[in-house]
C-alpha cells in the first residue's frame, strides 16, 4: 500500500501510472482514506485505459483498524469514488474457505452469524446499518473446502482478574500462554509449529522476553528479539553507564529493578517504590546495599 501524503499523489501517478497497467490491492480493509486517495488516480488511469484492477478485502476484518483502515471504503467508498466505471465493476464473494479446517470454518460461521445481533444491542450502533452491511447473512457463512473436511481447533478463554491480586490480566495471559505452549509440545508438536499472534510490536517484545526467560531461545520475530531490547542487554548497558557516571539515576534504577526481578528478588510491591523515586544518588551505595547485600 502507498503511504505517502496527498501532495505526493501526482508523483506516484507519474512514476507508477506509466509502469503498471494492471493493479491488485490486497487486504483492502486495512486501507486508510489517505492511502486510497493516493491510489485513486492510478486506479482511474488503469480503468480508463481498459486495463483491470482487482481489490481484495474482508470488511469484517476492519474491526482491527490496522493503520487506520476505513471500512466504509470497501462497503461503498470505491463505487462512490468511481461512478464513471460502475458499469464494469464486479463484486464476487468467495463462499468457500480453502485456508482453514472444518472446525475453524464452522466456528467462524457461528460467530459471525451471531455477532451482528449482539453488536446492534450496543447503544452507539442501534440506529446504524453499518453492522448489517458489514455482516450480511448470506455472505458471512463459508463452505469448507473438500480437502479440509476434518480437523481444526478453536478455544476461547475469558480472564477474570482477582481484585485483591496484583497480577494484571496480561500477566495471567502470559502464564496461560506458556501452559498452552507446553501442552502443545507434549502433544508432539515442535516449537517451529507454534505461532503467537499479537496486536502491536510492544506486545511482541513482551511475549518474546517472557518466553526467553522461560527457556525458549529460538524465537523467530523480525524485531521482538533485537539485542538492544532484551532485558539482559539493557541491564549490561546500564551497568556500564552507571560505572561511567555514578550519578546516572536512570541507569541505577534499571540496574536495581532488573536485579530484583531476575536475579535475587528481595523487594515486593510498594517496597520497589524507592528504586524509582530516590534520586539522591549520593546515597547510591546505601540503596544498592539494601537490594544486593
Amino acid at each position: 500500500q502507498f503511504i505517502a501524503g496527498e501532495a505526493d499523489a501526482p508523483y506516484i501517478y507519474e512514476k507508477a501510472g506509466s509502469a503498471y497497467d494492471h493493479l491488485l490491492v490486497d487486504e483492502f480493509q486495512d486501507t486508510s482514506s489517505l492511502q486510497w486517495n493516493n491510489l485513486l488516480p492510478l486506479v482511474r488511469n488503469s480503468l480508463a485505459a481498459g486495463q483491470s484492477v482487482m481489490i481484495v478485502g474482508d470488511v469484517k476484518q476492519s474491526v482491527y483498524r490496522w493503520r487506520g483502515g476505513n471500512m466504509q471504503l470497501l462497503l461503498e467508498g470505491v463505487k462512490k469514488d468511481l461512478p464513471e466505471f460502475n458499469s464494469v465493476i464486479r463484486e464476487t464473494n468467495l463462499s468457500c474457505n480453502f485456508r482453514s479446517r472444518k472446525h475453524i470454518v464452522e466456528f467462524n460461521n457461528a460467530f459471525f452469524s451471531a455477532a451482528p445481533g449482539i453488536l446492534q444491542e450496543q447503544p452507539a450502533l442501534q440506529n446504524s446499518d453499518l453492522i448489517t452491511k458489514s455482516y450480511p447473512t448470506e455472505e458471512v457463512r463459508q463452505q469448507v473446502a473438500p480437502a479440509n473436511m476434518t480437523g481444526g481447533y478453536v478455544e476461547i478463554r475469558f480472564l477474570q482478574k482477582d481484585k485483591t491480586a496484583q497480577e494484571t490480566w496480561k500477566d495471567m495471559a502470559l502464564k496461560q500462554m506458556l501452559g498452552v505452549i507446553k501442552q502443545i509440545e507434549q502433544d508432539g508438536y515442535s516449537a517451529g509449529d507454534i505461532a503467537v499472534l499479537v496486536r502491536s510490536n510492544a506486545e511482541g517484545n513482551t511475549i518474546a522476553g517472557f518466553l526467553f526467560e522461560n527457556g525458549y531461545r529460538n524465537i523467530v520475530s523480525p524485531d521482538a528479539l533485537m539485542l538492544g531490547g532484551t532485558p539482559k542487554a539493557e541491564f549490561l548497558v546500564n551497568l556500564i553507564r552507571y560505572i561511567d557516571n555514578s550519578g546516572n539515576a536512570v541507569a541505577a534504577s534499571h540496574i536495581l529493578y532488573y536485579y530484583n526481578e531476575h536475579i535475587r528478588r528481595t523487594l515486593k510491591g510498594d517496597d520497589l517504590h524507592f528504586i524509582f523515586t530516590d534520586h539522591r544518588r549520593a546515597a547510591a551505595a546505601k540503596i544498592f546495599s539494601r537490594i544486593m547485600p
